[in-house]
């Protein structure tokens, strides 16, 4: 027999991203996590659903599965915790089962079911139902907060939040690369100008061809110390000449290269740089084009 509340999280990603993508498409509702974005949620609920007969909660239930992950998700950033399942017949009293959201076990307070919440909006159509549950949750937390100031709700981690940063593991790698350049550079480029001006970038390309021909050869384990300075060496050129900042997150194999995000005039470009330099071997010239493109903020 599955366990429903593996299910639950595993089906969260993508019942939010339904959320986003379809049912609040074109909605003006921006669902970043805060206090505003459930009062704007809620009246969204209100325009588009009248129905709250029991007989049809069950299709409201099919209906709602987005909108119960984005309330408890915010919920919890603002009182951390973690997701439940409420089985039938479980208390509090209910028709069914589902998911429910439960704030850090610190702050004491009561688990809350989304669907019911949002039922509770419908029923009584006020408007301030899921604000309400929010305001009491953040009032918890400040309360607790004032007596101690070092204390911060803990989250259980979902699909729902953002990667993790390898923090660590970033700043070993980049001071290794900047530490290792001169010899990357009397190794495989002794003859060229390193200056991390985009007018350099055709020198990375050459130091590259020089030595491999393939993306795979360029990633064999003989390759690495090749591979990886290059990228070190373009992505500085990206970020000093364009802005942004190295960011590395924790994903699983062997292609989770540190990047570059943040880049350009209005902070929208990124670039992985291991992955750019495999496009140079296939498409000469690539990395002078991503530079401008880069330039322009446009997202490629």
């Amino acid at each position: 027999m599955s366990d429903p509340l593996a299910q639950w999280h595993k089906s969260i990603y993508f019942v939010l991203l339904g959320l986003s993508d379809i049912d609040l498409k074109d909605s003006g509702v921006r669902l970043d996590y805060s206090r505003e974005s459930l009062v704007a949620l809620e009246r969204v609920v209100l325009d588009r659903f009248a129905v709250t007969e029991a007989g049809q909660r069950f299709i409201l239930r099919e209906t709602f599965h987005g909108f119960e992950a984005y309330v408890g998700e915010t919920l919890m950033r603002v009182a951390g915790g973690q997701w439940a399942w409420r089985d039938r017949g479980s208390p509090p009293q209910h028709e069914g089962d589902g998911p429910v959201a439960c704030a850090d076990p610190v702050l004491g307070l009561v688990p809350v079911a989304p669907l019911d919440l949002l039922l509770d909006a419908l029923t009584t159509r006020s408007g301030d139902r899921l604000v309400g549950v929010y305001d009491r949750w953040a009032g918890a937390v400040e309360e607790l907060r004032a007596g101690d100031p070092s204390w911060r709700p803990a989250k259980q981690r979902t699909m729902a939040d953002p990667p993790e940063q390898e923090t660590a593991a970033l700043r070993e790698w980049l001071a290794e690369q900047e530490a290792g350049f001169p010899r990357w550079v009397a190794e495989y480029g002794a003859d060229r100008v390193w200056d991390f001006e985009p007018a350099s970038l055709p020198a990375v390309e050459e130091a590259l061809r020089r030595s491999v021909a393939s993306s795979e050869e360029l990633n064999a384990p003989e390759h690495r110390r090749l591979r990886d300075g290059a990228a070190w060496y373009l992505g500085e050129t990206f970020r000093r000449g364009l802005g942004g900042e190295w960011v590395k997150t924790r994903a699983a194999g062997n292609r989770n290269f540190p990047r570059v995000e943040g880049m350009g005039p209005r902070h929208a470009s990124r670039i992985t740089p291991v992955l750019g330099l495999e496009a140079v071997l296939d498409t000469p010239g690539y990395l002078t084009e991503r530079y401008a493109l880069a330039s322009r903020s446009v997202r490629k």
